[in-house]
């Protein structure tokens, strides 16, 4: 290069001395390169097709020397870890029923008690809960009465507060049929509920076919899609 021999030239190649020395040209060089390449390949191929045939055969001696009994054992300890997470469960309810039944005292027939009326189910100026009496206690479920009637649904012990004064009385719930939180609200309340209750009438209203009408209050803005009326 630049009129100077190589001070290395192809020592520092992977070639052996014995090829160098027997180099004379280009070609040579090139011949014995592709020559050493293709070994390399070769060897390497042998290689890799040896060390996959001892995984495989690795392989199959696991699997066909694995005993019944640990296959065994393996099912009855995820059993038994199922076992375990489903008593662990139970204990827990239990505990937490017990703190439950611990803070909040059980409730006795006769007394009165306070409901909180859902947002849902009120006007925005509407009483935030009604007061009613235990009437009668069934599967640690409570009937609770009203002066406007008899609530439907069966209320848990922390879905009400206990009054320390007696506001209500069993002799005072009317004997009619039982009605809902929502209508009870609505009896109590000054503006007649939540407004979720209108008809749609399209004869202004004149008979009680209007569902306002029929239950002694004024239509809304929201009937009737605020057609003429004569329940105003």
């Amino acid at each position: 290069m630049f009129g100077t021999r190589a001070k290395i030239g192809l020592k520092s190649t992977s070639l052996p001395e014995s090829i160098i020395h027997k180099l004379k040209s280009d070609e040579d060089l090139e011949t014995a390169l592709n020559s050493i390449n293709t070994t390399y390949e070769i060897n390497a191929e042998k290689h890799i097709e040896k060390k996959s045939i001892d995984t495989s055969s690795e392989e199959n001696i696991d699997i066909d020397e694995e005993p019944a009994d640990i296959i065994q054992s393996r099912k009855e300890t995820i059993e038994k870890k199922r076992r375990e997470s489903l008593h662990n469960l139970n204990v827990q309810a239990s505990k937490m029923k017990t703190n439950s039944e611990n803070r909040l005292r059980e409730g006795k027939i006769g007394e009165s008690v306070k409901i909180r009326i859902p947002d849902v189910d009120k006007a925005r100026s509407d009483l935030r809960s009604i007061l009613g009496v235990i009437m009668s206690v069934k599967n640690n479920n409570y009937e609770i009465g009203t002066t406007e009637g008899k609530l439907q649904q069966l209320y848990a012990r922390n879905q009400f507060e206990i009054c320390k004064e007696s506001f209500v009385q069993i002799e005072t719930v009317p004997t009619t049929p039982p009605i809902s939180l929502r209508e009870a609200a609505r009896k109590f309340s000054n503006l007649g509920g939540q407004g979720y209750d209108r008809c749609n009438c399209k004869q202004q209203c004149k008979t009680n076919k209007c569902k306002c009408r029929a239950a002694g209050r004024l239509c809304t803005s929201k009937c009737h899609d605020s057609l003429s009326c004569h329940n105003k």
